[in-house]
């Protein structure tokens, strides 16, 4: 079966709809087991970040779709947690990522072989020779995508100038906050990684400070906060209009491509369940 492990619920929406799974069909997997009503035996209660996952179908292959929540720490638990209860052969992490190279614009698919850590730590070449058939059809069927290496940062990257600093002493052409911990944590369990990451933010546009006012767990908006801020402060208005309806072209971009490399992917991890 192949994970498709997402931070946000924008980012897997799309994915969710084609695979006929609906927002109530999501189980929390937490440190103390699985709850089919929704909830995680004492993840609540503790503060426990937890995985949402779903099973369904793409294309007539069997997925697990997964709601990881944001940053490296929070995404490598819950992958952790789900990779250990289900039967997972390969995985696709997956979701929006800012731009560091000038040349890279809204709506551009990257598919980066090598991963490194702003916090540190070794280069990381991810195992993505199962998925090269699957991404040399991509190629012929007209879908273009970029590779390189792509940085994992432990928050928002936003000002151009920290985006300048950040190209020029890392040479990665892409960030996000995930990849990197998710690439780790699914080596340290035997599960190849592939990362798809859609380019939501150019190096040169300035997005909203979104600092404090999104909910790590699910991405979701604090609507209390964004109104408060709003109000202090209205000019930031105008950039976060434009950085929500970049997110959503975005997640179109990211959905058609994902299915189609779903399509494309020679059939694996057909047997099991759940495991105990």
């Amino acid at each position: 079966m192949t994970a498709l492990l997402g931070a946000c619920s924008a980012e897997l929406s799309g994915l969710m709809k084609l695979a006929g799974i609906r927002r109530r069909d999501l189980i929390l997997v937490g440190n103390c087991g699985v709850s089919n009503d929704g909830v995680a035996a004492g993840a609540v209660a503790r503060g426990v970040a937890a995985g949402a996952v779903a099973r369904g179908e793409l294309a007539g292959r069997r997925v697990l779709i997964a709601r990881t929540g944001m940053g490296g720490e929070r995404a490598a638990g819950a992958a952790g947690r789900i990779l250990e209860r289900f039967p997972v052969e390969r995985a696709v992490s997956l979701g929006f990522a800012g731009a560091l190279d000038q040349a890279a614009r809204e709506g551009d698919v990257y598919v980066c072989p090598v991963w490194r850590s702003a916090g540190g730590g070794t280069e990381l070449p991810l195992d993505i020779g199962w998925a090269e058939g699957a991404l040399e059809d991509l190629e012929s069927r007209g879908w273009v995508f970029h590779t390189g290496a792509g940085l994992s940062t432990d928050g928002f990257v936003g000002h151009r100038e920290a985006k300048r600093r950040l190209r020029e002493r890392h040479g990665a052409d892409i960030v996000d906050m995930e990849t990197y911990r998710l690439a780790l944590e699914a080596s340290r369990r035997g599960v190849p990684l592939l990362s798809v990451r859609v380019v939501s933010d150019a190096a040169d546009r300035r997005p909203p400070d979104l600092d404090g006012l999104v909910r790590p767990e699910d991405c979701r908006l604090r609507w209390a906060r964004t109104l408060a801020r709003l109000a202090a402060h209205p000019q930031e208005l105008p950039p976060l209009l434009s950085f929500a309806a970049a997110a959503r072209r975005t997640a179109g971009v990211l959905t058609r491509f994902v299915a189609d490399l779903v399509a494309a992917l020679q059939p694996g991890g057909e047997t099991g369940g759940e495991t105990a």
